[in-house]
């Protein structure tokens, strides 16, 4: 049940920009507030009304870690080493934030992490009380104007992982680590997480799912190393004292692979599947060259998945024998799971297996010919290797009543089983398509994976 292979190129996609909005969630014209682009330097900035509270006395004793909303909508977390994120309506990426508290106030330095429809930029402000700050904006183009903080009330936001953070597989050991910390003004607390990791290709196939729980303290980083999987990360975070924190959203994605660990990995399967099926000789380096063929020996491709570019698995191309992309995946272009996406080695392996399979049925086609063929002798290694290629690639059918590779000819005149003033030899199959002998071609011509 293989499908036609090609080779697999990066998909074209971008990602969805926020439309741009106010506080009151409400869509703002030309919105000029911190990190935005193309406002006026003049006074003509549409800047929110702010409210005048007198400076508290404790003001000097406010908490800035944990949750926060400013005048423009943006959403604010803050950890314990007074570093964290915000996210604005109007931006498409987060801010990293570093801050400074001094006496009744502190200082903010916002980076962009997105594209150009944003920018950096620095605020000053004085807390009110400990749950309202008020002050300045002034991004990086010299616009500036007026803004607000205002605290959750100590509620729990999450700091780690950040909103659409990207933590990648390392590529030798399949594995990733991603850290949970949630941040609140509460000084203890017990925070209960679940994270639910979602895999599912661009044509719709899965979603695969792997769950994680876990307890944390408050304001206590803990990492979760995962193996073999992927794809769009849902974490949810709940304090006994300071409630449910605003979900957050990230992915785990793959990263590039080492052709030589390709080749070798693939190659040091192989022998034993091509002599499990019945070869006495056989191609060394066969898989690595079919790993060329389906995925140019990358198990990871740059595609847009789930709006974010990055390294996501290698899917197959819609043909007749696959419906969908993704229904094969990875580097051998196998059925897809979250382990054959994730775990390299397990679709490689797989791979192999699958070919062993293929072996195994062309030389079962191989004795059926000659059980009709009087005197028809057995094929070399590599004759039928090309027979369970064209197997592997979804051109010919394991029960040998499809197009095979190739087929007994008569060298004079063919009477049944026998053949009259000759012999029966095996000859390549007249007719056969140009994806056919390419895929068997690209194969043997790549077979070092390059």
């Amino acid at each position: 049940m293989r499908r036609l292979s090609s080779y697999l190129l990066a998909a074209a996609g971008s990602v969805a920009l926020f439309a741009a909005a106010a506080h009151s969630q409400s869509k703002l014209p030309n919105v000029c507030g911190p990190g935005s682009r193309g406002c006026p330097h003049a006074a003509a900035r549409i800047v929110p009304p702010q409210v005048s509270h007198p400076v508290t006395p404790q003001a000097a004793s406010c908490k800035l870690p944990g949750g926060w909303t400013e005048s423009f909508g943006g959403i604010i977390s803050i950890s314990k080493d007074l570093t964290g994120t915000m996210k604005l309506p109007y931006c498409s990426a987060i801010h990293n934030l570093a801050l400074a508290q001094s006496g009744n106030g502190f200082t903010v330095n916002a980076t962009y992490t997105g594209g150009s429809e944003c920018q950096g930029f620095t605020e000053s402000l004085t807390f009110q009380d400990c749950s309202t700050a008020s002050g300045s904006y002034v991004n990086d183009d010299g616009t500036s104007g007026s803004d607000t903080w205002t605290s959750n009330g100590g509620n729990l936001m999450i700091s780690q992982p950040q909103a659409d953070e990207k933590d990648n597989l390392d590529p030798d050991a399949r594995t990733v680590s991603v850290t949970y910390e949630g941040t609140s003004s509460q000084t203890t607390d017990t925070v209960a997480w679940t994270v639910d990791i979602s895999y599912t290709t661009s044509g719709g196939v899965g979603p695969f799912t792997k769950d994680d729980s876990f307890n944390t303290g408050i304001n206590q980083p803990r990492a979760r190393n995962y193996a073999a999987v992927g794809g769009q990360v849902t974490v949810n975070a709940t304090g006994q004292a300071s409630g449910a924190a605003p979900q957050v959203q990230s992915y785990i994605t793959g990263s590039n692979l080492s052709r030589k660990s390709v080749t070798a990995y693939l190659n040091g399967l192989y022998g034993t599947a091509a002599t499990g099926a019945g070869l006495k000789n056989y191609t060394a380096d066969l898989m690595s060259g079919v790993a060329f063929q389906e995925s140019s020996c990358q198990h990871f491709h740059r595609i847009t998945l789930y709006n974010t570019s990055a390294f996501w698995p290698a899917e197959n191309y819609t043909t007749g024998n696959a419906s969908q992309r993704g229904l094969y995946i990875g580097l051998t272009q196998v059925p897809t799971t979250m382990k054959t996406a994730w775990d390299w080695n397990a679709n490689g392996t797989q791979g192999v297996s699958i070919m062993g399979q293929k072996l195994t049925a062309a030389v079962a086609y191989q004795k059926s010919m000659q059980a009709t063929h009087t005197g028809l002798k057995g094929m070399t290694g590599v004759e039928l290797e090309d027979v369970a290629l064209l197997m592997y690639a979804g051109y010919a059918n394991v029960k040998g009543t499809g197009p095979q590779y190739f087929q007994p000819s008569c060298s004079g005149t063919p009477n049944g089983a026998t053949c009259t003033g000759g012999t029966w030899t095996w000859v390549q199959r007249p007719n056969l398509s140009s994806g056919a002998l390419g895929y068997v071609a690209t194969v043997r011509g790549h077979t070092s994976c390059s």
